[in-house]
């Protein structure tokens, strides 16, 4: 991952024209890194999945509710 400034710099050289190999060699990061953060409309970090945790009497429910 590289820092949201350099981010912003690649967005920036190709708002100007150029392509992703001068923005490539101007930066020195690969030619991937460029398209992906050119495709990548939300650079936003994606929140962790929450775990549905049980209960310690979920094992137990069917006595009690029967």
């Amino acid at each position: 991952m590289i820092s949201m400034p350099k981010v912003h710099s690649i967005r920036q050289i190709r708002m100007r024209g150029h392509n992703a190999s001068e923005i490539s060699r101007t930066l020195e990061v690969f030619h991937d890194t460029v398209y992906r953060y050119l495709e990548d409309p939300d650079l936003s970090p994606q929140p962790p999945a929450r775990r549905k945790s049980t209960s310690v009497m979920d094992q137990h429910r069917p006595l009690i509710v029967s």
